[in-house]
């Protein structure tokens, strides 16, 4: 992951010259990623937050682009699954995005948290892609999935974009820090959702049981 973001921090940061590139390559490649394109998102969002450390972009403009780039590319995987269905996974070209291994663990999310699984997937790697094409899949609005996405973007967007900045030079360690600060907003949501869940559970049952 190092490596690969090394080499596309370089290349952007050379056409930098032309301070617009940036931006644009940069939402280009976050939406070619819901094509299929096989780079991970999170390191697309961490060389825009170095970019913007070695001041070829501005932070405010970056964290926009990246979050319109990062919603386009995951409603084009939505609409695939919506379009196409499962026989798209036959496709040579998707066969590892969407492993079978990957596609047993998003369909457990999606048993137990249902459509929420949209929101805490922007906080899973690996997991991304498959989550939004099996949300396709489902009888999910494309409002509420835009929504659920949108919300979990927001956090995680900024967020790795900003440390990536944070930690400049230190790519390893923000690389790092970026993983850890994921699990733990993961696991901060899950016990939030989960406590409401069983409030309104049991706030329902001692209703039903008057």
């Amino acid at each position: 992951m190092a490596e690969i973001t090394y080499y596309l921090t370089n290349f952007l940061s050379i056409v930098g010259s032309d301070f617009f590139l940036p931006y644009l390559i940069i939402f280009l490649i976050l939406t070619l990623c819901g094509l299929g394109l096989p780079i991970p998102e999170d390191i697309v969002l961490i060389v825009a937050g170095i970019l913007v450390y070695r001041d070829s972009a501005e932070l405010t403009g970056m964290i926009f682009i990246c979050l319109l780039g990062v919603i386009v590319g995951d409603y084009l995987i939505f609409m695939m699954g919506r379009k196409w269905g499962m026989k798209l996974l036959n496709h040579k070209v998707f066969m590892n995005a969407f492993s079978e291994r990957r596609m047993g663990k998003v369909h457990k999310y999606f048993d137990k948290y249902g459509n929420k699984t949209v929101f805490f997937a922007r906080f899973v790697w690996g997991l991304r892609a498959a989550t939004f094409f099996i949300a396709g899949t489902h009888t999910m609005s494309a409002v509420k999935f835009i929504m659920l996405d949108f919300l979990g973007a927001l956090i995680s967007v900024p967020l790795i974009i900003y440390l990536a900045y944070n930690f400049g030079g230190e790519l390893e360690k923000a690389i790092h820090f970026i993983k850890i600060t994921n699990h733990t907003i993961l696991a901060v949501a899950t016990v939030i959702i989960v406590s409401i869940v069983l409030r309104y559970y049991f706030k329902k049952k001692k209703i039903s049981e008057k």
